[in-house]
Protein backbone atom coordinates (compact mmCIF):
# COMPACT_ATOMS: atom_id res chain seq x y z
CA UNK A 1 0.00 0.00 0.00
CA UNK A 2 1.04 3.36 -0.86
CA UNK A 3 0.33 6.83 0.98
CA UNK A 4 0.14 10.00 -1.08
CA UNK A 5 -0.38 13.26 0.63
CA UNK A 6 -1.96 16.24 -1.55
CA UNK A 7 -1.86 19.69 -1.00
CA UNK A 8 -4.72 21.79 -0.24
CA UNK A 9 -4.61 24.94 -0.88
CA UNK A 10 -1.55 27.62 -2.24
CA UNK A 11 1.24 26.16 0.39
CA UNK A 12 3.02 22.87 -0.85
CA UNK A 13 3.22 22.65 3.08
CA UNK A 14 -0.86 22.54 3.65
CA UNK A 15 -1.45 18.90 3.36
CA UNK A 16 -4.83 17.78 4.19
CA UNK A 17 -6.16 15.16 2.40
CA UNK A 18 -4.57 11.91 2.47
CA UNK A 19 -5.15 9.37 -0.62
CA UNK A 20 -4.07 5.17 -0.15
CA UNK A 21 -3.38 4.40 -3.56
CA UNK A 22 -3.57 0.33 -4.27
CA UNK A 23 -1.52 -0.84 -6.49
CA UNK A 24 -3.39 -3.99 -8.74
CA UNK A 25 -1.71 -6.07 -11.01
CA UNK A 26 -0.87 -5.20 -14.70
CA UNK A 27 -2.77 -7.70 -17.03
CA UNK A 28 -1.29 -7.64 -20.51
CA UNK A 29 -3.51 -8.81 -23.17
CA UNK A 30 -2.23 -9.53 -26.83
CA UNK A 31 -4.23 -9.61 -30.05
CA UNK A 32 -3.28 -12.81 -30.98
CA UNK A 33 -4.47 -11.63 -34.87
CA UNK A 34 -0.54 -10.07 -34.44
CA UNK A 35 0.73 -13.38 -33.67
CA UNK A 36 1.94 -13.92 -37.58
CA UNK A 37 3.88 -16.70 -37.32
CA UNK A 38 2.07 -18.43 -34.24
CA UNK A 39 4.84 -18.56 -31.68
CA UNK A 40 2.20 -17.47 -29.10
CA UNK A 41 3.69 -14.14 -29.11
CA UNK A 42 3.41 -10.68 -30.44
CA UNK A 43 7.09 -9.70 -30.73
CA UNK A 44 9.52 -8.54 -33.52
CA UNK A 45 9.82 -11.40 -35.34
CA UNK A 46 5.74 -10.72 -36.36
CA UNK A 47 6.84 -7.24 -36.75
CA UNK A 48 9.64 -8.49 -39.46
CA UNK A 49 6.89 -10.47 -40.91
CA UNK A 50 4.87 -7.81 -40.99
CA UNK A 51 6.99 -5.03 -42.80
CA UNK A 52 8.39 -7.89 -45.65
CA UNK A 53 4.98 -8.01 -46.88
CA UNK A 54 3.96 -4.12 -46.23
CA UNK A 55 1.85 -3.06 -49.44
CA UNK A 56 2.64 -6.37 -51.32
CA UNK A 57 0.70 -8.94 -50.18
CA UNK A 58 -1.65 -10.22 -47.26
CA UNK A 59 1.10 -11.75 -45.15
CA UNK A 60 0.97 -9.58 -42.62
CA UNK A 61 -2.99 -8.62 -42.54
CA UNK A 62 -3.52 -8.45 -39.33
CA UNK A 63 -6.79 -6.84 -39.41
CA UNK A 64 -8.23 -9.15 -41.75
CA UNK A 65 -8.76 -6.67 -44.30
CA UNK A 66 -6.97 -8.60 -47.55
CA UNK A 67 -3.95 -5.97 -47.50
CA UNK A 68 -0.80 -5.41 -45.10
CA UNK A 69 -1.05 -1.48 -44.45
CA UNK A 70 -0.72 0.55 -41.52
CA UNK A 71 -3.55 -0.09 -39.99
CA UNK A 72 -1.89 -3.75 -39.76
CA UNK A 73 0.70 -1.91 -38.77
CA UNK A 74 -0.76 -0.04 -35.88
CA UNK A 75 -2.71 -2.84 -34.89
CA UNK A 76 1.05 -4.93 -34.53
CA UNK A 77 2.56 -2.58 -32.46
CA UNK A 78 -0.35 -1.91 -29.95
CA UNK A 79 -0.13 -5.65 -29.18
CA UNK A 80 3.24 -6.61 -28.89
CA UNK A 81 3.68 -6.32 -24.44
CA UNK A 82 7.07 -5.96 -23.14
CA UNK A 83 8.47 -8.52 -21.56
Amino acid sequence: MITARYPDGPDADDLDEEVVLIPSPRIFVQDRRADLNRDGAVDLADLSMLLASFGTDAAGDVDEDGDTDLSDLALLLGSIVPE
